[in-house]
């Protein structure tokens, strides 16, 4: 995870709504798009994950 701060400096824009990340580059502007379903899956594995630790 990426801070606010360093989106900040690297002048990064955000999209919630879009799961789009867009940044400057040499070329142009670049962008990265999520996943809903792999980002749905990854929070629930973790969720689950830590329900387990907390009952150790």
């Amino acid at each position: 995870m990426i801070g606010r701060l360093n989106l900040r400096m690297l002048k990064v824009i955000t999209s919630i709504y879009h799961q789009t990340i867009k940044f400057l580059t040499a070329r142009g502007t670049g962008q990265v798009k999520g996943n809903q379903y792999e980002s749905r899956t990854t929070y629930m594995d973790d969720i689950h994950d830590y329900a387990e630790a907390q009952l150790l």
